[in-house]
């Protein structure tokens, strides 16, 4: 008879250790603040823990709001600049361009705003970037050149072929200049002396955005091509589509504190989140906002421009959901102690590296294992455990919060199972995201 009891426990508690627990609400939180009359466009972090920001039409000026959300307007001294990017400059300033007023501004944490004009008429200056050599870059929409100017307002223009309509330039992990060519469909780059290398990447797919990503490559928005891009460093580029709604026309994309990328979706109403394995999570904003600039913030937050509604907003970002894997198991107990005979983990994500451990009496050494698809962990387990020892299997992956399969021995009672994660930043396991 207490076999008989101790077969079906087993048999009840492998199939309760498949069963994921209840996740966690994913969606943000998102807060609205309502800045002067203008079109709210781009957006970044200031040295002086405020965000910055863009506003055009009838707007003209340059915005500054703290993480509490007090705004205050700067207006320039150019009527109808068309301010477009800003960009945190290495001298301590911020840094911006004028579509329209063909200049190139600065702007203290003071408000003290000194414009640089360029000297071909019509350039259309837009993406602008801190470089690694300690100037300023930025591209020129209609004047087909890459523009790089010293803090001090010295300036070097490098031609680039005609037709390109450069939009964005960032700075990337080789130390290069990275900007999108929708004109061309391409992601071009430039390196601090001035030579250029293009790298078409899929046609009609219009990149605008880029940014520098946590895995040693750059990704892009394609307005037309309802994709985001990522492209490595030698020039391969990969497209990413499922889980965008067709019509969304990413726009603008950052870098977010968990190592995944951001993006808004001008004509979806939408903010939306890639993971580095290209898992892609969209939210609704409002479908007629147009959801413009978008940058990381202090506190690990996302801020975000609507253009239409002239909001600025800010969120915290959803947990990731933990790393793909299963965890079946199987014990007997004897006088007290508990013994795993059987222990495994299948349907491992790739590139994840399983860790198991255990703290108390006949516990094992530590043992990592990396890249495999099925573990199984029986064999680890030998010996039997006492009461009160604690096992900790934990699946670490790119892309995805570390998954916890998480064990307690008990002397009367059978182990204690839990599945838990723990999201960058979280000081204790809790419930996964799903």
């Amino acid at each position: 008879m207490a076999a008989m009891r101790r077969i079906a426990l087993l048999v009840l508690l492998a199939l309760a250790a498949c069963a994921a627990p209840a996740g966690a609400a994913t969606r943000p939180v998102f807060k609205e603040f309502a800045p002067p009359p203008g079109t709210a466009s781009q957006l970044t972090a200031g040295p002086d823990g405020n965000m910055w920001f863009t506003s055009s039409g009838v707007g003209n000026y340059i915005g500054r709001i703290t993480p509490k959300g007090k705004i205050t307007a700067f207006p320039l001294p150019t009527p109808g600049a068309s301010p477009d990017f800003i960009t945190r400059g290495p001298d301590g300033n911020l840094w911006f361009t004028e579509l329209a007023g063909n200049k190139v501004g600065r702007i203290t944490p003071a408000g003290v705003i000194t414009e640089f004009p360029l000297p071909n008429p019509d350039s259309g200056p837009r993406g602008i970037t801190a470089g690694p050599d300690g100037a300023l870059w930025f591209v020129e929409f209609r004047g087909d050149r890459v523009g790089r100017m010293t803090t001090g307002g010295q300036l070097t223009e490098f031609p680039l072929f005609p037709g390109g309509q450069s939009v964005s330039i960032v700075t990337g992990p080789d130390r290069n200049l990275w900007f999108t060519q929708p004109g061309f469909d391409s992601i071009a780059r430039i390196t601090t002396a001035g030579q250029v290398t293009t790298f078409g990447v899929t046609n009609a797919s219009g990149p605008e955005g880029i940014t520098a990503g946590s895995d040693n490559a750059l990704w892009y928005t394609e307005d037309d091509g309802d994709r985001i891009g990522r492209i490595t460093l030698d020039g391969t580029a990969k497209q990413f589509v499922t889980g965008i709604t067709p019509g969304a026309n990413p726009s603008r994309i950052t870098k977010g504190a968990d190592g995944t990328l951001w993006f808004t979706e001008l004509a979806g109403g939408r903010v939306a989140r890639i993971t580095t394995t290209g898992r892609i999570s969209q939210f609704n904003v409002g479908a007629t906002t147009k959801p413009f600039g978008i940058a990381a913030g202090p506190g690990n937050r996302i801020w975000f421009a609507k253009a239409a509604a002239n909001r600025i907003v800010r969120f915290a970002p959803p947990d990731l959901p933990g790393v793909d894997g299963v965890m079946t198991y199987a014990f007997v107990r004897n006088g007290g102690r508990t013994r795993f005979t059987a222990m495994k983990v299948e349907k491992i994500a790739r590139k994840t590296k399983l860790t198991v451990s255990c703290r108390g009496s006949g516990c094992p050494k530590r043992k990592t294992i990396r890249n495999k698809r099925t573990i199984k962990l029986g064999p680890h387990f030998r010996r039997p455990l006492g009461a009160g020892a604690r096992v900790e299997v934990r699946l670490t992956g790119p892309g995805a919060s570390p998954k916890l399969f998480l064990f307690r021995t008990r002397a009367t009672k059978a182990p204690t199972f839990q599945v838990r994660c723990l999201p960058r930043g979280a000081k204790k396991p809790r419930r996964c995201a799903r």
